[in-house]
């Protein structure tokens, strides 16, 4: 990963500003919540918190390298919809970790088009347990766009009859939440 340059400009600046704005601590109990739903639930939900912050989760290795694992002859990585659910998922696997927040431009342009595209990587949003549900770049890139072109559509699509999901099981409904 390349370093961040000491200079920021004014843009870059606003655009800082504008993600530590959106950022919110969940706390470990609505992070463990998050991670009890299915695999198909914590994907589209992070889609869903990723575009609306603007920023994803990323766990680095003790040598600064992304964490990523195999299955079979392709490599996975994994990231977060929030800092608290990528510490949680840090401290399950058990090994020194760093945790950091990635802008949403940098993550599609950097980490998806040119890293993991290239190694024909797949991703894993919000792997809970070692389950997620994997999907190449771009079905990644795809859903992204879809939840940025209609909100309320991506809504009815995946969540609309997900009600008692939300409301019992995890007792919140996530901020953004239409209902």
């Amino acid at each position: 990963m390349a370093k961040k340059s000491q200079t920021l400009g004014f843009q870059e600046i606003a655009n800082l500003e504008q993600r530590r704005a959106n950022r919110r601590s969940i706390g470990a109990v609505e992070a463990t919540s998050i991670l009890k739903g299915s695999d198909e639930w914590r994907f589209y939900y992070t889609v869903k918190e990723v575009v609306e912050r603007s920023e994803v989760w990323f766990v680095n290795k003790p040598d600064g390298t992304l964490i990523d694992f195999s299955i079979g002859d392709r490599w996975v990585t994994p990231f977060w919809p929030h800092e608290d659910i990528a510490r949680l998922a840090c401290k399950k696997m058990d090994m020194p970790c760093e945790v950091n927040p990635m802008p949403l431009d940098h993550w599609i342009d950097e980490e998806l088009n040119r890293i993991c595209r290239s190694d024909n990587g797949l991703i894993a949003l919000c792997p809970s347990d070692g389950y997620a549900k994997l999907k190449t770049v771009d079905e990644v890139l795809s859903v992204l766009a879809q939840y940025a072109k209609d909100p309320q559509a991506y809504w009815d699509q995946h969540f609309a009859d997900d009600g008692f999901f939300l409301t019992q099981e995890l007792g919140f409904k996530p901020k953004g939440h239409l209902a």
